[in-house]
């Protein structure tokens, strides 16, 4: 069975497959640009963005939050309709959790570059899109939220008393720990974007 790749092994791949597409697309992939066009594409239900590009506009207000997720007050687009398709990469039987996730980091680098190309194609062409801004709100469902486990002590020798068992050292006895009580967890935060509302331009 093989071994799924932990946290770090997935970012340093990602870095490595950005990297190989050059400084216009890793800085894509940084921007709250890569953000956005999830939020309209896969949040907003309203909007019809099935097999047509998204196109953020200037006027999209965001920041970073303290936790690096990109907050939006508002978020201005334009939806084009795809004349160019790209030529997608697909999985080969039996492929790693590895392959997949590079060849999914081309399909993205191949998505970006071709809606790049239509969209200017079009605007040269004189044509325009639907513009929409949606407003949303980056919300944190586990804030507030704990879980609890017990707090315990483990004898230390050297100085002949209990401590923390988070700070053992090798003069305390494995054989002498103690449960004293509950202590209370902050849970990981888990982000999710709100819609609050959904105008035409």
């Amino acid at each position: 069975m093989e071994k799924k790749l932990t946290k770090e092994q997935i970012e340093k791949i990602k870095r490595e497959q950005v990297k190989k597409y050059g400084a216009e697309f890793i800085s894509y992939v940084n921007s709250y640009e890569s953000a956005a066009i999830f939020i309209v594409r896969d949040v907003v239900k309203s909007i019809n963005t099935g097999g047509k590009w998204i196109d953020i506009l200037e006027d999209t207000d965001a920041e970073k939050n303290k936790a690096g997720r990109w907050n939006f007050k508002k978020i201005a687009v334009e939806i084009f309709p795809r004349k160019i398709q790209p030529d997608y990469k697909i999985y080969p039987e039996n492929a790693s959790e590895e392959m997949k996730l590079r060849i999914d980091i081309d399909n993205k680098y191949l998505t970006w570059k071709t809606a790049h190309e239509d969209v200017a194609n079009r605007r040269r062409a004189g044509f325009s899109g639907e513009k929409f801004e949606v407003q949303t709100k980056l919300v944190n469902k586990n804030r507030g939220k704990f879980k609890e486990e017990p707090r315990k002590e483990i004898w230390n020798t050297y100085i002949n008393q209990w401590i923390p068992l988070e700070y053992r050292t090798p003069h305390c006895d494995e054989n002498k720990i103690r449960e004293v009580g509950i202590k209370k967890i902050p849970l990981e935060p888990d982000w999710e974007y709100y819609i609050l509302a959904i105008k035409r331009l």
